[in-house]
């Protein structure tokens, strides 16, 4: 990114691992050799392409300690914990490893959808947040996640929502720990469509802003990777610079 300072060349997708998110969004030209003939066919004329446009998500170390990071999906608390629950299951292989992974998955999703206010799930991260120029709000929580994108997954599934008159290209959701009756509140968080007595209390939070700093003593999840935050626990997340991608018509 340093290379193109504020004006990042367009880009082209191919949909492999930790694109896919966004190639679900922006497009993509799938993957393998015949993404290059595609392409090459968009470039020509020879078949119709189309442009969007989208600012990725900068993270930056306030300490300095190393360069920004770019992405389009962040999160952390138990979001973290998940991916790297994920992660351990697909380096690890074998019948008995897979049964333990999915005896564990079982298990916390158990505690998670039950409300045991004793487990670790429910227990959260010790994260303090500040949302632009908001109070910053302190405190255990069961999951933050923010994206830049405009779509996530398919199939409708959006777990964010805000006012109609909120603004700010990073999309974000924020869930205290522990998350009150959190098997009724998913089907609504999935939808982007709380309840009223999920709102009420301020335990289940979302909107739009243009830049979240956060102090954490875990890792942040950026793209599907960890990132642990500068030496005094802090990260700067803001919107990035407008890029253009470029997808099949």
């Amino acid at each position: 990114p340093e290379a193109y300072g504020e004006h990042w060349p367009t880009i082209a997708l191919c949909a492999s691992g930790n694109t896919n998110l966004a190639a679900g969004d922006v497009g993509s030209f799938a993957r393998g050799p015949d993404a290059i003939a595609r392409w090459h066919d968009t470039l020509t004329g020879k078949a119709p392409s189309r442009r969007a446009v989208r600012q990725p998500i900068e993270v930056r170390w306030p300490d300095g300690s190393r360069p920004p990071v770019f992405g389009f999906f962040i999160g952390c608390a138990n979001y973290a914990r998940g991916v790297q629950m994920a992660t351990g299951a697909v380096k690890q292989k074998g019948f008995l490893h897979g049964w333990a992974v999915s005896a564990t998955i079982a298990g916390a999703a158990w505690q998670v959808l039950t409300g045991a206010a004793d487990s670790d799930w429910q227990r959260g991260s010790a994260l303090s947040l500040t949302v632009d120029e908001s109070e910053t709000l302190d405190g255990a929580r069961f999951v933050l996640l923010s994206t830049s994108l405009h779509q996530l997954f398919g199939l409708g599934l959006w777990p964010f929502w805000a006012d109609a008159a909120a603004d700010g290209p990073l999309h974000w959701l924020d869930i205290r720990a522990p998350a009150p009756r959190f098997g009724r509140a998913l089907p609504a968080i999935l939808r982007g469509k709380p309840k009223p007595w999920m709102l009420a209390d301020g335990s289940y939070r979302s909107g739009r802003a243009t830049r979240l700093q956060l102090t954490l003593a875990e890792p942040l999840i950026i793209d599907g990777e960890p990132f642990a935050p500068d030496a005094n626990g802090q990260l700067d997340v803001r919107a990035g610079p407008l890029v253009q991608f470029h997808a099949p018509g």
